[in-house]
């Protein structure tokens, strides 16, 4: 879906969304010690979650608190959407872990899980999601015998469309496409955390406002190139910084 048709939210909602997506702490995982860093919504717990299924809106009566919990419930689809196309990556053998699932059954498994765990993170339930799709993913894309991965959402984006979604647009809204693209981001830097082996956080000490400007940059010259393509050259300027350790 192009940016054009996608949801605009009020000042409201990007308030919540600029505590959600910058917010970053330490989690359980993939150094020697089995740590790793869980970026953005990531870092949500499960009951978090549950309070924004549709079931649990149905008395709310305030727009604007509905526009609040829609715009988070968006914001941690995002998320999982940048985490699961690093997985899809980062796995051999692995071209779409969603496979014929789809996004309405991965929508229902992590209701299940959450459910079930509601003191869990979305990191978590999103690590438990990878192994239950395991056993049903696309190993290979259907149309090519070439080594390639399916990207979701707003990593399909092309870097143009990324620039072009600036055009015209005021501050306000400038923050606001940088904080959905900063969602995916987080996502995606989390799955590689997780997978990648001694690394405790690839961005290290680097902000993540330092990081989109570094994506802006690299999009502007590069239009034809998807956002995740963008990702993936970060990542590679990022390697000297990560830390392989928590501290």
């Amino acid at each position: 879906m192009k940016y054009k048709q996608k949801i605009k939210f009020s000042k409201l909602a990007m308030t919540l969304a600029v505590w959600l997506i910058v917010s970053s702490i330490e989690a359980q995982g993939a150094d020697r010690t089995g740590k790793y860093t869980v970026h953005g919504n990531g870092n949500k717990s499960c009951d978090a979650y549950l309070q924004l299924l549709p079931e649990k809106m149905n008395g709310i009566t305030s727009p604007s608190e509905v526009i609040l919990k829609l715009t988070e419930r968006h914001d941690i689809a995002t998320w999982l959407r940048g985490f699961l196309t690093s997985y899809n990556k980062l796995k051999p053998d692995t071209y779409d872990i969603a496979g014929n699932t789809g996004f309405d059954g991965v929508n229902r498994l992590l209701n299940f899980y959450c459910k079930t765990n509601p003191l869990k993170s979305i990191a978590e339930a999103a690590d438990w999601l990878t192994i239950e799709l395991y056993p049903k993913r696309i190993k290979k894309h259907p149309d090519s015998m070439e080594s390639t991965y399916k990207v979701y959402s707003y990593g399909a984006d092309s870097c143009g469309a990324y620039i072009k979604s600036w055009t015209n647009l005021d501050k306000y809204d400038q923050k606001f496409t940088s904080l959905i693209y900063a969602g995916w981001l987080n996502g995606y830097v989390t799955g590689f955390n997780l997978l990648k082996p001694n690394i405790f956080d690839i961005m290290g000490n680097t902000g993540l406002e330092t990081v989109l400007v570094w994506l802006h940059n690299y999009c502007k010259e590069n239009p034809h190139n998807r956002f995740a393509d963008a990702v993936s050259e970060l990542i590679i300027n990022l390697i000297s910084k990560r830390l392989k350790k928590a501290t």
